[in-house]
């Protein structure tokens, strides 16, 4: 979600200090996602800051990303928009386009490490041109058994739901295999 202001990427929880399960996947998330931000942004100056949002921030409750984590098992990030101080909530027109390009350059990063970059075969996760082995261990590692609905994917494991039913099961391990056999032989 985007908010404004304080130039600052934040992973869940906001209503709480207490650490989330996936603390430091989610705080490697975001950090991730701040860097991209950043080096749009090309201002060393005046950077964007990373964090837990009731760490960084203060603590709120009903924010969408405490919501998406804790009831999907989602990775999310509240993005607060610059500035970082005066004028607050009135972002000067002539910083109204580069900041557009900082959160297009940060959704194309999301979409990417959420859903993987586009492959063909489906199941080449780390974008080789093949399925090989590495592509095929990160499918096992997000995999819970036949027809298991996956309580909390992994940060990235929503790749690895090839068929797209919202679960990594058999039928998604047949999907990558099938590329792995075909560039394997």
């Amino acid at each position: 979600t985007l908010h404004s202001y304080s130039q600052l990427v934040l992973s869940p929880y906001c209503y709480t200090t207490t650490s989330p399960p996936h603390r430091l996947q989610l705080l490697d998330f975001v950090d991730d996602l701040t860097d991209v931000i950043n080096a749009a942004h090309g201002n060393p100056q005046d950077q964007y800051a990373f964090g837990q949002c009731a760490d960084v921030l203060y603590r709120a409750s009903g924010v969408f990303i405490d919501w998406l984590y804790g009831e999907h098992g989602a990775p999310a990030s509240l993005i607060e928009l610059p500035p970082s101080g005066a004028p607050y909530f009135d972002l000067p027109p002539s910083e109204i386009l580069p900041t557009g390009m900082e959160m297009y350059e940060g959704a194309l990063h999301l979409i990417s490490t959420l859903f993987g970059p586009e492959s063909d075969p489906p199941g080449d996760f780390n974008a080789t041109a093949t399925v090989d082995s590495d592509d095929m261990a990160f499918l096992l590692d997000c995999f819970e058994g036949p027809g298991a609905v996956v309580p909390a994917f992994p940060i990235g494991c929503f790749a690895a739901d090839l068929d797209g039913d919202g679960r990594v099961t058999l039928l998604d391990y047949s999907i990558a295999l099938n590329g792995f056999e075909v560039f394997s032989n």
